[in-house]
């Protein structure tokens, strides 16, 4: 008979392994996996955004640049007329204005009522056989003072032909020169021609 003990019969039995995936190596390794996979999905996710708004600037880009070229298109006549017309304006500026003994003198039309008075004056026919090619006048402080270039039937050239008549279109009309006071009605104007005649007539050849 053998003294055995139970605590002896049970330190002999062999003890169990645990199973491969409940071993601390095991689980190390998936830990390691899994933070390998999270952090490439991390580094994967900026790079998908950042090529899609690089693509949505790309596409953007054109649409701006066509944008840009159209306004400037538009503006670059704009400032092409702008910039005529301010060359233009020097030019209508010089044609319209000149100066006389120190003074600029404003070119203007003539009136059609005074020019009607002046060629009623006619000594021939009260201006029937008479035509006004062109007529200026400048305006003085009591006087206007015209200039007209004035065909007569029959003849070949116009002449040149001064007057005086008042800025309220009530008073006398003269005449500005004696030549002109031998073909019209008018006297000549006392004390003249002054400076306003001769701006008339600079006025006239332009």
């Amino acid at each position: 008979m053998t003294n055995q003990s139970p605590y002896s019969q049970k330190q002999e039995e062999p003890q169990k392994k645990k199973p491969w995936w409940k071993r601390w190596w095991v689980i190390l390794i998936i830990i390691f996996v899994l933070m390998l996979i999270i952090g490439m999905f991390r580094e994967d996710t900026p790079t998908d955004t950042s090529t899609g708004s690089d693509e949505a600037t790309t596409e953007q880009a054109p649409a701006e640049d066509k944008q840009e070229e159209e306004s400037q298109q538009e503006e670059a006549p704009a400032d092409e007329e702008t910039a005529q017309q301010e060359e233009a304006q020097p030019e209508e500026e010089k044609n319209n204005t000149v100066n006389v003994a120190g003074q600029d003198w404003e070119c203007l039309p003539v009136p059609d009522e005074t020019m009607q008075r002046i060629m009623d004056g006619d000594k021939w026919d009260d201006g029937a056989h008479a035509t006004v090619d062109k007529a200026v006048m400048v305006q003085g402080a009591d006087n206007n003072f015209i200039a007209a270039n004035i065909a007569w039937e029959g003849e070949d050239e116009p002449f040149a032909a001064d007057f005086t008549a008042p800025v309220d279109g009530s008073g006398p009309i003269t005449s500005a020169s004696p030549g002109t006071a031998e073909l019209f009605n008018w006297p000549e104007t006392p004390g003249g021609p002054f400076d306003g005649t001769d701006a008339a007539k600079e006025c006239l050849a332009q």
